[in-house]
């Protein structure tokens, strides 16, 4: 890999932004309205088994999920495709952002939904139109936390993605350590060009997010 115009390094920021974006939606999304549903139906049967369920996922390394996620994604035809970084990234952000989020709504009255039913919203209106609002902050730190475990995440990208269009940046950035050189002006470079996206992700959301927890400890 060599120092030229012609570098591989923009394929490899540009399927990073694609997949850790897909993904955080996903992850956000789904953990929300799963939450939402633990929340708001705190007795229907199975619903602590679920939940240490999903707080046992985090007790497993992900390491030994690379052989079967694998073995999978062969089977389905999504090696080297960027689907099957997208499914390996959503699920294993589930778990905490879906543990995170039933927190937070927890502190959020009921009567908000009551009073939207009254109204004649449905769940999904219930959620998009009271619930995010209020649960900003909340939706923004899980959202902020999958999205940097995504990008920084190199295991899953280097073993499903084998052709160097498909790369992320983290196994892109591998590829300028050579077995007896190391490209260094390279890889000061990429470094600091893929922290970019994060830095900019964290400057857009620092201000709205102060501001709303500051609102909410004064109410």
């Amino acid at each position: 890999m060599t120092c030229s115009k012609n570098s591989p390094f923009p394929t490899y920021l540009r399927n990073s932004i694609l997949v850790c974006s897909i993904a955080t939606v996903l992850a956000v999304s789904i953990s929300l309205v799963t939450a939402y549903g633990f929340s708001r139906n705190r007795h229907f049967r199975g619903r602590q088994v679920l939940l240490i369920l999903v707080i046992c996922t985090q007790l497993f390394p992900f390491v030994i999920l690379i052989t079967p996620l694998y073995a999978t994604f062969f089977r389905l035809g999504l090696i080297n495709n960027h689907l099957s970084l997208v499914i390996s990234y959503t699920a294993t952000n589930l778990p905490f952002a879906i543990y995170m989020l039933l927190g937070y709504l927890d502190t959020i009255p009921r009567d908000l939904d009551e009073a939207a039913r009254i109204d004649g919203a449905n769940t999904l209106q219930i959620i998009w139109s009271i619930i995010l609002p209020v649960a900003w902050p909340g939706v923004v730190t899980v959202a902020v936390y999958a999205f940097v475990s995504a990008w920084d995440e190199f295991l899953f990208a280097m073993t499903l993605m084998t052709s160097d269009e498909n790369k992320t940046v983290p196994v892109g950035l591998a590829g300028f350590f050579g077995e007896y050189t190391t490209q260094w002006n390279l890889v000061m470079t990429a470094s600091v060009v893929s922290t970019l996206p994060t830095l900019i992700l964290f400057m857009l959301v620092q201000r709205k997010l102060v501001s709303d927890l500051a609102a909410g400890a004064v109410k």
